[in-house]
């Protein structure tokens, strides 16, 4: 049974560590601390000792870790000092009451240093007597010496995981006795710089090669049928891709942020191209899908922001680039799923897919065609040099953040032909000044975050102020809400700073949460239309003087809390309930003024510290009919 022993001392502290690989009889018997015991196998005993030299105090301690073949040297020594920090106690007696002092911190980095000489003792002690002597014998096993990888001839599949963030890792030659690479089988080989794939390997399994940063080729043989899920993803290495004619499907996130791919070629016989194929291939400049593609998941050149070049082959059935337009387009719903910026729609295009110009921050000028009836979610997010957009009035519906962040957008109209809109829509638009919403509902978050809106104007048809339609609109100072409005939902009107004033219509019946929250209106009359108003409706609202609640409403939770400008308040007959925080914070407070004879009914719902403020208003005089 082999061990080691490393020392370090810090002032007048030595810390000891003896490290000793044991097997699996020897820990059963320890009973509970084996379910502790994160992985099954390459166990090490570690020993600690701690001794204060100056007060003779004493601490031992022993627990058990493990040196699994697929953790990096890295990650094995951040978790073994993470175990080891976690379990010694002795932390307590060095320094109780200024752990994070600059001794402290020297302290910790001793513990580190031998933590660390732990951890790669235990790698490797694992690498010359464990991993050649078990993994060679295993289905899909494999030997590393000298950073190459060497797998024994007759295997045919490459087991999963088997090489999972080798550092050691630099190239790889596969016998032709095999027939699949295994999901993650190389997975976060950071240092792998070549593999030879033969010609008798039908597929790569899910991640097999994600995050080989160091590849900078490889050449998919013409017997695969099939690329896996992520399975060059992060291949930040590679510059060109081919494809093989054999491929018949290429998996979602296949190559995924591999941003300096400049060149694909994708073979004749793909029938589906997964989810986000080529997502965030910065460098890609120009890609052909084949006419055998008859299934695009979607997102497939999402962040692509250096396409300039799109085309579906001629005699494909499910998609075209008609009109040489630089897109694709799913010819039977006239639905444009990917664009680029040198993308022109066609005017026979109804629907823009989602995330079909995701991100593409160069370009300056679109125009959608009169006809679309659709516009997905993210169509347009990011893209920042938009100055101007004419939604088309035969759109009917706009997805959730399809303009989000088109921060060059200086003035937008929703037309009254839009019934259907997802949330923050417009959300995060920062150099957008002007709105106007002619359809009935003020969705979602569709101005959120948009600091430099200043005007807009609603529809005399608007129905609903939808949860967080304004908030965070800092400037927003021109704006009428219409005697059709039922409802003002959660923080509509939240953080609206420059918002001094609003009339609140007797259409009116719901204040919702938060509504005018942080807002910097002055002074609010809330009609005896509306019943509820929900809690910190006008909290902080440090600019607010006098607020009136006119109808019957039925609760008042912390709604004026910490307006501390706030004078005159004027509540109107039957407010069923007001807690004790309604008016918390509203120093300035002097005066609540409620209707004759109500005195009493107030004063049993109103903290008593504020009883002297109540004054009541003349009873209203009755006019003879």
């Amino acid at each position: 049974m082999a061990s080691a022993q490393f020392e370090t001392d810090f002032e007048n502290i030595v810390f000891s560590f003896t490290v000793t690989n044991c097997n699996l009889n020897q820990v059963f018997h320890w009973g509970d601390e084996w379910a502790m015991l994160p992985f099954h196998h390459d166990l090490f005993k570690v020993n600690i000792k701690v001794v204060d030299t100056d007060t003779t105090w004493f601490y031992h301690d022993s627990f058990y870790v493990s040196a699994p073949d697929w953790v990096s040297r890295k990650e094995q020594r951040d978790y073994v000092y993470q175990v080891i920090m976690s379990q010694v106690q002795f932390c307590n007696h060095i320094n109780s009451e200024s752990r994070d002092d600059d001794g402290f911190k020297q302290m910790k980095k001793s513990v580190r240093d031998i933590t660390e000489k732990t951890a790669d003792y235990m790698i490797d002690w694992y690498k010359r007597n464990h991993k050649e002597e078990e993994k060679i014998e295993g289905e899909g096993g494999y030997v590393v010496k000298d950073g190459k990888c060497i797998i024994p001839k007759g295997i045919t599949h490459i087991k999963n995981g088997m090489g999972w963030s080798d550092d050691d890792l630099e190239s790889a030659t596969i016998p032709d006795s095999v027939t699949t690479i295994g999901d993650y089988a190389f997975q976060n080989c950071p240092n792998l710089k070549t593999i030879v794939i033969p010609d008798s390997v039908t597929e790569i399994g899910k991640e097999a090669f994600y995050g080989c940063k160091s590849l900078t080729s490889i050449d998919i043989p013409c017997s695969v049928t099939k690329i896996g899920l992520g399975a060059f993803s992060n291949c930040k290495g590679l510059t060109e891709i081919i494809i093989p004619d054999s491929v018949t499907e290429i998996g979602d996130h296949a190559f995924n942020e591999c941003d300096n791919l400049k060149r694909v070629i994708i073979g004749n016989s793909v029938n589906i191209i997964g989810w986000g194929a080529f997502e965030g291939c910065t460098s890609l400049t120009s890609i052909v899908i084949p006419e055998s593609v008859h299934d695009i998941k979607g997102n497939i050149l999402r962040d692509c922001l250096n396409l300039n070049s799109i085309a579906v082959a001629k005699g494909n059935k499910r998609y075209d680039s008609r009109y040489n337009c630089n897109a694709i387009i799913e010819t039977e719903t006239d639905t444009l799923i990917a664009g680029c910026e040198a993308t022109t729609i066609p005017d026979s295009v109804k629907q823009i897919g989602g995330h079909a110009f995701y991100h593409y921050k160069r370009m300056t000028d679109l125009v959608l065609p009169e006809g679309l009836a659709g516009i997905g979610q993210d169509a347009f997010n990011g893209c920042i040099g938009l100055t101007d957009i004419v939604i088309p009035k035969t759109v009917t519906s706009i997805g959730q953040r399809a303009f989000e962040g088109c921060n060059g957008l200086k003035r937008i109209t929703i037309p009254d032909t839009v019934v259907s809109m997802g949330s923050d829509v417009f959300s995060d638009c920062m150099g957008l000044t002007e709105a106007v919403v002619d359809n009935h509902i003020v969705a979602s978050g569709l101005f959120l975050n948009c600091e430099n809106l200043k005007e807009v104007k609603m529809a005399e048809t608007t129905t609903i102020i939808k949860e967080r339609a304004f908030w965070g609109c800092k400037n927003l100072n021109g704006i009428a809400i219409p005697n059709t409005v039922t409802a003002i939902e959660f923080s509509a009107f939240d953080e609206c700073e420059a918002l001094k004033s609003i009339t609140i219509p007797n259409s009116v019946a719901k204040i919702g949460e938060s509504a005018f929250c942080n807002s910097g209106l002055r002074n609010v009359v809330i009609p005896a239309s509306v019943t509820e108003i929900g809690k910190i409706a006008f909290k902080n609202c440090f600019n607010l003087k006098s607020a009136s609640i006119l109808g019957p409403v039925n609760q008042l939770e912390r709604t004026f809390q910490g307006c501390k400008a706030l004078k005159t308040v004027t509540l109107g007959a039957g407010i069923k309930k007001i807690d004790e925080e309604t008016f918390e914070g509203c120093t300035a407070l002097k005066t609540i003024n409620v209707p004759a004879k109500k005195a009493d009914y107030y004063k049993r719902r109103l903290p008593e510290v504020l009883h002297d403020m109540i004054v009541e208003l003349p009873a209203e005089k009755k006019t003879r009919k």
